[in-house]
């Protein structure tokens, strides 16, 4: 079976380490997997062509209408007569694609979907992917929150959709070899392996949300002897180390290790956290659009906010004020209100509730 995966091109993020797993394990069950960038591969495109898959970049330029591009795409398909075509949903690529694959041999087209609604409130699902769903044979949803959503809120039929949660990597270890491993992380990243570590793993732009984070451990390093490890890159990363200069945390107390060493950074966590607004994620509980927990900060503690949101998203509290929610139509014709004390109970036990900084 010959797989081709396809995007507009493959920058550092997690939707992207995702996909470069799944084209690495398919590889490696003896499938003959291609990697197809309309435009220039990325660095995680740059890292599977080392690894030996076959890419296919520089399909055509920064331009969104590319009038020569379905006809080209088009020859290509036929050419290399793949049968299934995985799409990471980027909108460009899913449409021009798609398109071009009608009557290429393409025998199955599917397509995972990693958010519950996007960054500023627009849907999950743009337009040019919304034009030609209908010649999706599957989109993926992570978990079945998110299906509910794509259905209740995007229209997506019930039946185009399969819930398959991320897989997780897991290397198996002792206590013993896990607690070495943490040591030997912290050594070598702060010289020291009796500072509580706080960490926090996710690409560098702005629905991560890094200057909450920053704001909060600003306050708990007042009082706890702590270190704030910032694992990951991109386009912020100058604008946030200058944040952090200016809360006066930045150097040792506040680390930023690049995407070097993802995975090993993070052994020497103590404490891993995510500061995105909930609507960006996407998480496997009831956590979900329609009764999301609001996440505020105090210099005492991180807390889940008894504060919840029906349909606007939840407001977030930090020192700037509160941000209220999502500027949707459905925002600004719903009140924010309690949800039922079961619902909210039901909600915290899933989630759990944060762990006070002050009983370190």
């Amino acid at each position: 079976m010959r797989i081709l995966f396809a995007g507009t091109t493959y920058v550092v993020g997690g939707a992207e380490r995702v996909f470069a797993h799944l084209v690495r394990g398919f590889r490696e069950r003896g499938y003959d997997v291609e990697l197809l960038a309309l435009r220039e591969l990325g660095p995680v495109g740059e890292e599977l062509r080392a690894e030996g898959v076959v890419c296919h970049a520089g399909f055509t330029g920064q331009q969104r209408v590319d009038a020569t591009l379905l006809p080209r795409l088009a020859r290509f398909l036929r050419t290399h007569q793949y049968d299934v075509v995985y799409f990471l949903d980027h909108a460009h690529a899913v449409f021009y694609v798609t398109v071009a694959s009608i009557g290429s041999g393409v025998r199955v087209r599917l397509m995972p979907v990693h958010t519950t609604g996007q960054w500023g409130g627009a849907r999950s699902l743009k337009r040019p992917i919304r034009l030609v769903r209908r010649h999706l044979d599957r989109i993926i949803s992570i978990a079945e929150a998110q299906r509910k959503y794509l259905v209740e809120t995007e229209g997506i039929p019930d039946e185009q959709i399969v819930v398959i949660p991320n897989g997780i990597p897991i290397e198996p270890r002792t206590d013993a070899e896990v607690e070495a491993l943490r040591r030997e992380v912290r050594l070598e990243v702060s010289g020291r392996d009796d500072v509580k570590v706080v960490g926090i793993t996710a690409v560098l732009r702005p629905e991560k949300n890094h200057e909450l984070l920053l704001a909060a451990f600003a306050q708990v390093r007042k009082a706890v002897d702590a270190e704030l490890w910032i694992v990951g890159d991109g386009p912020r990363r100058p604008e946030l180390e200058a944040r952090a200069r200016e809360l006066g945390v930045e150097g040792a107390a506040v680390r930023f290790s690049g995407s070097a060493r993802t995975r090993v950074g993070s052994c020497g966590f103590d404490m891993a956290v995510l500061a995105s607004h909930p609507l960006v994620e996407t998480l496997p509980s009831p956590c979900s659009r329609r009764w999301t927990p609001a996440l505020r900060w105090s210099p005492r503690a991180w807390v889940r906010s008894p504060r919840w949101s029906r349909t606007g998203g939840p407001d977030v509290s930090s020192s700037r004020g509160t941000r209220r929610g999502w500027r949707t139509p459905s925002a600004r014709s719903s009140r924010t209100r309690r949800a039922p004390r079961s619902t909210r109970l039901a909600a915290q036990r899933s989630c759990g509730r944060a762990t006070p900084w002050t009983r370190w």
